[in-house]
């Protein structure tokens, strides 16, 4: 989501770093409320919530997708 810079009329992406160390904060806090989660991850634009199950038959499927997700997918928690 873009946010302001120090001029009130610029907007600007923030960095991609940026993005992910807020995503690691914002997991941390999730699973201090709730202990019963294994992982959050994150790939591409997406916002996938999978159960461990759901997720080994994504990586298993033989599809572009389990592809992209074995290449790309960055563990965060």
């Amino acid at each position: 989501m873009p946010v302001r810079s120090s001029k009130p009329s610029v907007w600007h992406w923030p960095a991609p770093d940026q993005v992910l160390n807020d995503v690691r904060v914002w997991a941390q806090k999730q699973k201090r409320r709730l202990p019963s989660l294994e992982h959050v991850g994150t790939f591409g634009s997406d916002a996938l919530v999978l159960t461990p199950a759901e997720l080994e038959q994504r990586l298993t499927d033989g599809t572009r997708m389990a592809m992209e997700l074995r290449r790309d997918l960055r563990w965060l928690l």
